[in-house]
C-alpha cells in the first residue's frame, strides 16, 4: 500500500532527527513548505509512536530519565565502542552453547562475531537480531514473541516474559541505558521486566556498556552491576570512577586496558 504524503514527511522528519539528534519546528516547516501546525502535528505523532521527544522549539532524538532514544538513533551511536565490546562479550561464549540476547544495539553487535562460534542456540526479542540471525544455517534461532514496540524495535509485555521463563540458558548478554552508581537502569518498565527475566534463566551474566552509559540517569532499577559475572566497559572511563566499581565489588573488565 502506498504511503500518503504526511506519512512520507513523518518518516523523512524522523531520519533528520535521528541523523542531526534535533530539529527545529521553524525549520522543518521551512523544509517540507507546509505549516509550523503541520509539523506540530507530525511532531505529536512520532512523539506518541515513542520515536521522539518534543522539546521547547522542537524535537530531539536524545534520551532523558523518562524517554529512551528511539532504535534508529541508538544504531548510529559509538559504533567502535559497541563493537570493541561484542568482540569481548564473544569470547565467553563457546560452541553449542545456547544464548540470550536483549533488544540492545549494543548486543546487535555481537552478531558480527557469531559465525566462529557456531552451533549455538540464541534466543532474542530483537526485531533487527531476528533479521540478521535468520541468515545463519547453524544457529537455532527462537524468537521470542510478545507486543512489538517500535521505539525498541522488539517484543515485551507479559507473553515475552512467560516464554523467557520456559527457557533455561548458558550466558544472558545484555547492555542498558544507564549505569548509576553500582545498578543499571531503564526508562521503560516493560524493557526492565523482559532483562530481568532473561537475567534470571541465564547461569552466566554478561553486560555491555560504554562509558557514555555511566552519565546520566533513568526511572527504573533492573539490577545491581554485581549482578552481573562480567561487567564489560570501554570508553573513556576515569580512574576513579574505575576504582569505585572495583571497592563495590563489580567484577569489571576494562577493555581499553586490554
Amino acid at each position: 500500500m502506498k504511503r500518503s504524503k504526511s506519512q512520507e514527511r513523518r518518516s523523512e522528519i524522523l531520519q533528520m532527527v535521528v541523523e542531526n539528534r534535533s530539529a527545529q519546528v521553524d525549520q522543518l516547516a521551512e523544509y517540507f513548505d507546509v505549516s509550523k501546525m503541520t509539523i506540530h502535528r507530525d511532531l505529536n505523532q512520532l512523539q506518541e509512536r515513542g520515536l521522539v521527544r518534543r522539546i521547547h522549539g522542537g524535537v530531539t532524538a536524545e534520551k532523558s530519565v523518562s524517554f529512551e532514544s528511539s532504535f534508529q538513533f541508538r544504531m548510529l551511536q559509538a559504533n567502535a565502542e559497541k563493537t570493541r565490546l561484542a568482540r569481548a562479550a564473544a569470547e565467553y561464549v563457546s560452541p553449542g552453547d545456547a544464548i540470550v540476547l536483549d533488544d540492545s544495539t549494543t548486543t546487535f553487535n555481537v552478531l558480527e562475531f557469531i559465525e566462529q562460534l557456531e552451533p549455538l542456540t540464541v534466543l532474542t526479542n530483537s526485531v533487527a537480531a531476528i533479521a540478521r540471525l535468520k541468515e545463519f544455517d547453524n544457529i537455532n534461532l527462537v524468537g521470542i514473541g510478545g507486543s512489538f514496540n517500535r521505539q525498541f524495535n522488539g517484543f515485551f509485555g507479559l507473553a515475552c516474559e512467560q516464554m523467557l521463563e520456559s527457557f533455561r540458558v548458558d550466558t544472558a548478554i545484555m547492555s542498558t541505558t544507564t549505569v548509576h552508581g553500582t545498578s543499571i537502569h531503564s526508562q521503560e518498565e516493560e524493557v526492565v521486566r523482559a532483562k530481568r527475566a532473561m537475567l534470571k534463566i541465564s547461569k552466566t551474566r554478561i553486560l555491555l556498556a560504554d562509558a557514555s552509559k555511566f552519565s546520566g540517569t533513568a526511572l527504573h532499577y533492573i539490577a545491581d552491576l554485581r549482578e552481573f559475572d562480567h561487567v564489560l566497559i570501554s570508553g573513556d572511563m576515569s580512574p576513579e570512577h574505575l576504582s569505585l566499581l572495583s571497592d563495590a565489588g563489580v567484577n569489571y573488565r576494562y577493555l581499553n586496558n586490554d
